[in-house]
C-alpha cells in the first residue's frame, strides 16, 4: 500500500513538472510501464471496483452508474451475447468537467449538436452530475466474446469495408485477409520466425460512414452498409446507458500489437456529440488514459480488459484520451482467462451470436495471444440532420490541420499508420 501511495504521489509530481504537457508526460511514462511493478499503482481496475474501499489520493473517485435495466429485455441482451442488464456493473469517475463554457470552440462547429451531462450516483447513494463517462466491466455471457472476436478478424475485415492496407495494396490483394492469413496463424506455434500475415499487419478497419483521414470528416458518398449484428449490440448497450434512440452509423476497429499505442486525441468529427461513443475491447489488456479538455490536465489511467465496454457520453465525449500501452499476459503468450470458456454448444434460435468452429477459434486465439482488438461505434448525424455543404476554404483548412493521431508500431513495415480520427 505504501508503494502504491508513493507511486500516485510521483505521478502527480511528474504531471506538474515544467516542459511538455501533463498528458504527454504520463503517456510516455505508461508507455514504458511494466506489470507487477509500482508503475501501475495508480491505474484504476474497474473489474475490482466493487471490492475497493475508499478512493486513493490523486486518483478520481469511482462512482456507480445506474443503468436503465428496463430498456433492454433479457431476450435482446441474450441475442447479442450479453448478460441481463440487471447483472451488469457500471461505473463512472467523479470530478470531470461539467461546464459547457469551458469547452474550446475548436471542439465544435456550427453544425455540432452539443452534449448534455448525465447523472452518476456514488456507493452511498449521493447523486453527482458527471462527465458521462461510463465503464462496464465485461458484461458478456461466457464464451460469447468468441463471436465478436471472430467477426472483427474474419468478417468485418473483408470488402467493401476499408482498411489501412488498401493504401499500399490492390483490392485483389486485400480481398479476404482471413483466408490469406489463417494458415500462417495456425502454423505460428511451430514457426515463430515466419513473416507476419496480412491480418497481423492490419491496423484499422472502418465500417458504415468511412472516415476520411485527410479531411478528417465523414461524408454521404463514402458509405457501405453497417453490420447489422454490431448495430444491434451497440443499440442494446446504448439503451442500457440511457440512449434509447442511438443509431450505429460508423465504426472504427483498431488492431493492436503488443508494441502498439494510440496517440492523444479527441473524437469530434461526428456532427452529433449528444450521442455516445461506444468502445468494446477484446484480447490482451491495455492502459487507457482519460484526460480533460486541454492537454495540460493530467489524465486518469485505467485498465481495459477483454470484454470491457466503455461509453463516452455527455461532456466526456470531448475529452482527450489515448492508449499508451498494451500489456502482455503475465504468463507469456496466453489468452485472458475469460476467453478460455468456449461458446455454448446450443445457442438460441434467433441469436445473433453464431457458432465458432474449432479451426476458426484456433486462428483467433493465436492472433490474440499477442494482440488486442478494439471496436468503437458512433452515431454521426442527429435525427433528420444532413451532411453540411463545404466551402473550398473549409476543405483547405481541414486538410492542412496539424496533429494526426497515429498507431505507433515498432515492427510494422509502414511506420506510424493513422489509426483513429480526431486528434
Amino acid at each position: 500500500m505504501k508503494k502504491m501511495a508513493a507511486a500516485v504521489a510521483s505521478f502527480a509530481t511528474l504531471a506538474t513538472e515544467p516542459g511538455e504537457d501533463a498528458f504527454r508526460k504520463l503517456f510516455r511514462f505508461y508507455r514504458q510501464s511494466r506489470r507487477g511493478t509500482a508503475d501501475l499503482g495508480a491505474v484504476i481496475d474497474f473489474s475490482t471496483a466493487h471490492e475497493a474501499r475508499g478512493s486513493r489520493p490523486g486518483v478520481p473517485k469511482v462512482v456507480r452508474f445506474h443503468l436503465n435495466v428496463s430498456s433492454v429485455t433479457e431476450h435482446d441482451a441474450c441475442r447479442a451475447g450479453l448478460q441481463p442488464v440487471s447483472k451488469w456493473q457500471a461505473y463512472g469517475l467523479e470530478g470531470y468537467p461539467e461546464d459547457l463554457s469551458s469547452i474550446p470552440s475548436t471542439h465544435m462547429t456550427a453544425n455540432t449538436v452539443i452534449p448534455r451531462p448525465g447523472t452518476l450516483t456514488d456507493i452511498h447513494g449521493r447523486q453527482n452530475t458527471g462527465a458521462g463517462f461510463i465503464f462496464i466491466p465485461n458484461p458478456f455471457l461466457p464464451g460469447c466474446q468468441w463471436h465478436w472476436i471472430k467477426q472483427c478478424l474474419k468478417l468485418y475485415s473483408q470488402k467493401p469495408n476499408v482498411c489501412n492496407l488498401d493504401k499500399h495494396m490492390t483490392k485483389e490483394e486485400t480481398h479476404n485477409l482471413w483466408e490469406q492469413s489463417k494458415e500462417f496463424l495456425r502454423s505460428k506455434e511451430v514457426n515463430k520466425r515466419r513473416p507476419r500475415s496480412l491480418l497481423e499487419k492490419l491496423r484499422w478497419v472502418t465500417l458504415g460512414y468511412h472516415y476520411n483521414w485527410d479531411s478528417k470528416k465523414y461524408s454521404a458518398d463514402h458509405y457501405t452498409p453497417f453490420p447489422s449484428d454490431l448495430a444491434f449490440l451497440s443499440e442494446q448497450v446504448a439503451a442500457a446507458c440511457g440512449f434509447q434512440d442511438f443509431r450505429a452509423e460508423a465504426g472504427i476497429l483498431n488492431y493492436y500489437r503488443l508494441d502498439s499505442t494510440l496517440g492523444i486525441h479527441v473524437d469530434r468529427s461526428e456532427l452529433d456529440h449528444s450521442k455516445p461513443l461506444l468502445s468494446f475491447s477484446f484480447g490482451q489488456s491495455a492502459i487507457f488514459l482519460l484526460g480533460g479538455l486541454q492537454r495540460d490536465e493530467a489524465p486518469t489511467a485505467m485498465f481495459m480488459h477483454s470484454g470491457d465496454i466503455m461509453v463516452m457520453s455527455g461532456f466526456s465525449r470531448l475529452l482527450n484520451h489515448a492508449v499508451p500501452r498494451v500489456l502482455p499476459h503475465p504468463d507469456g503468450e496466453c489468452l485472458p482467462h475469460c476467453l478460455e470458456t468456449p461458446l455454448p454448444a446450443v445457442l438460441p434460435s434467433n441469436s445473433l451470436v453464431e457458432p465458432c468452429s474449432e479451426e476458426d477459434w484456433q486462428v483467433c486465439a493465436t492472433y490474440l495471444k499477442t494482440a488486442r482488438v478494439n471496436m468503437t461505434v458512433r452515431q454521426v448525424l442527429a435525427t433528420d440532420q444532413d451532411f453540411p455543404a463545404e466551402t473550398m476554404e473549409e476543405t483547405k483548412r481541414d486538410i492542412t490541420t496539424d496533429g494526426l493521431c497515429h498507431l505507433d508500431d515498432q515492427n510494422s513495415p509502414v511506420k506510424r499508420v493513422r489509426l483513429n480520427p480526431d486528434t
